[in-house]
């Protein structure tokens, strides 16, 4: 019981300090950038007294020192206030509300079907293909569109499907969120490199298992290969994929950015981007918040099923 006890206070513990680290370094950084939060929330064109401009930088925070608006800022997230936008003029809460469902939906479909990608594609490349049968030219093709993938950046993926289905074929819709067609380009442009690196470790952690003794032992009593790598194999790949999603999850939402960009989609990325371009350092401020604590809670949920996956393997 205690040891249980300890280990949720320490994973509470790891989950603040690392949210507490990306808040405080943004915080500061963004300090630096040059630039009157005034101008970004009155506009560049407006003209107003100095005593009216000052009323708005107390209204702000702003008249204080910055280890007091610092400090201010911890307390109002710990109230789970994220301040106000200094563009929108909305609670900072309320926007990344409206914007993330979107963002969830793109994300989700492109994980999902970079998963379903990878097991299609291990289903194929092992497809009544005997044990101990070297590489051939199924597997130097599978790795080459693997390599391919994983090294082709997500805008450049995103404009040639844009121009091909959308442009010329006219099959797909260019942008919005109007119908389920929508979706379908920027989850395959945000899923298509993502695949390619599961695919590559999937790959290889399943050759590394059909090497053990247990691997041994099942083709002593008639287990096919492929069979084998479905029961056995992919339980044992489980830990080092587990290892990298939370970095799979991050590039899948920082992708986002570009992809909302370029298909005109609505959700975080695009709120972010324009956000950061703007100086509104709440909303940019509200987000790095977020995106640590779900990373922080991922990275804990993550490191559990790893260990409880390594056990059960090792039984």
């Amino acid at each position: 019981m205690n040891t249980v006890i300890g280990t949720i206070l320490a994973s509470i513990w790891q989950i603040a300090l690392t949210v507490f680290i990306a808040v405080s370094v943004s915080f500061f950084a963004l300090a630096l950038v040059p630039g009157d939060p005034v101008d970004i929330r009155l506009g560049p064109l407006a003209k107003i007294p100095a005593a009216q401009r000052e009323q708005i930088r107390i209204e702000l925070g702003l008249n204080e020192p910055l280890w007091q608006q610092y400090l201010t800022h911890l307390k109002n997230l710990l109230t789970g206030n994220l301040g106000y936008s200094y563009n929108q003029h909305l609670e900072v809460s309320t926007i990344i509300a409206r914007q993330a469902g979107h963002t969830l939906q793109l994300a989700t479909v492109a994980l999902c079907l970079a998963v379903t990608l990878v097991l299609l594609g291990q289903a194929l490349l092992r497809y009544k293909k005997p044990w101990g049968q070297p590489a051939g030219l199924r597997d130097k093709i599978f790795n080459l569109v693997n390599v391919i993938l994983t090294a082709t950046p997500n805008y450049w993926l995103g404009f040639l499907l844009l121009m091909l289905f959308s442009v010329w074929l006219k099959w797909l819709p260019s942008g919005g969120v109007g119908s389920w067609q929508a979706i379908i380009l920027p989850a395959v442009t945000l899923a298509l490199p993502v695949a390619g690196v599961l695919g590559q470790l999937v790959n290889t952690e399943l050759n590394a298992v059909e090497n053990t003794q247990f691997a041994l032992s099942s083709r002593a009593r008639g287990v096919s290969r492929a069979r084998f790598a479905w029961s056995h194999g992919t339980l044992h790949a489980v830990p080092s994929v587990g290892a990298v999603t939370v970095n799979i999850i991050g590039s899948v939402l920082g992708g986002a950015i570009l992809v909302e960009t370029v298909f005109a989609r609505p959700g975080l990325g695009r709120v972010a981007l324009d956000a950061v371009l703007a100086r509104d350092m709440p909303v940019v401020l509200g987000l790095v918040a977020l995106s640590a604590l779900v990373f922080a809670v991922l990275s804990q949920l993550l490191g559990t099923l790893i260990t409880l996956t390594t056990k059960r393997r090792g039984h």
